[in-house]
């Protein structure tokens, strides 16, 4: 009986592996992210003319339970913002298609400039992001699932054109209902840092809960000398978010952070 179990089970394993790997499907106004990944400094909120540091196997700070270890380039606000949009492309496909777009098509799409200087910003993320290795281990998952953040990337001679790949197993990631959507819109109108990792961050909660600072300070991946001036950052982040529309209302008390969201029901 054991071995017919094993054997159904390994059979049920190859027709999953037959059928096509899709994201789920969100609106244009949105998009979106795992929970374990804006729920942690995987893409961090340093400042970004500090110089990005190579990690190897190493721990990333994680809010909730769960583990994440990455090797590569220090991945920022900026990364995750790219990486957003292509995720967002991916999703009316198979993830094993290839995503194709013009440079100037996505650069546009970010908010950004269509300079030389942008052009090269977005190539370098994308060396980053597809030179990287993120291992999560979750109860939901039930297993450590290892990926890239981009497999792969192409351009074409006179970098007008681009192509994508995206693993397969990033599929899993998005399984069930544990991804957070965020307005898109907003996003490209907060300053990229602390404002856009918080945006995320209450956006992946049903209704967020009260956070200490030195919390978000951890979550957000904040350097040393960046701690000493947090609350000031944080609160500067809030404004930020109240004026684009995401949040109601907050506070500040006793090192704690309570927020309402504009969507929330009072």
């Amino acid at each position: 009986m054991e071995k017919i179990n094993e054997k159904v089970k390994k059979l049920q394993e190859l027709a999953e592996s037959k059928k096509e790997a899709t994201l789920p499907q969100w609106s244009d106004a949105s998009r979106a992210a795992p929970n374990e990944i804006v729920r942690s400094a995987l893409f961090n909120a340093r400042n970004k003319n500090k110089e990005r540091t190579y990690l190897k196997n190493a721990d990333i700070a994680l809010i909730g339970t769960g583990r994440i270890r990455y090797t590569g380039e220090e991945l920022r606000q900026d990364d995750e913002t790219v990486w957003l949009q292509i995720l967002h492309m991916a999703k009316d496909k198979p993830l094993e298609d290839i995503i194709e777009f013009s440079a100037y098509s996505i650069l546009k799409s970010l908010g950004w400039g269509t300079t030389a200087f942008y052009y090269k910003k977005l190539e370098d993320s994308l060396n980053r992001m597809s030179a990287t290795n993120v291992v999560i281990e979750s109860e939901r998952l039930g297993k450590a699932c290892g990926v890239s953040i981009i497999r792969k990337y192409e351009k074409s001679g006179d970098g007008s054109n681009w192509r994508v790949w995206i693993e397969r197993e990033m599929k899993h990631l998005f399984d069930g209902s544990f991804y957070t959507l965020t307005e898109w819109q907003q996003r490209l109108s907060l300053p990229l840092g602390i404002a856009t990792w918080l945006h995320a961050y209450l956006a992946s909660h049903k209704k967020p809960y009260d956070i200490k600072i030195e919390t978000i300070v951890h979550g957000a991946g904040l350097t040393m000398s960046e701690k000493k001036h947090a609350t000031e950052k944080i609160k500067k982040a809030l404004v930020s978010l109240e004026e684009v529309g995401f949040l109601k209302s907050w506070k500040i008390d006793d090192g704690k952070l309570s927020v309402q969201r504009a969507s929330d029901q009072a």
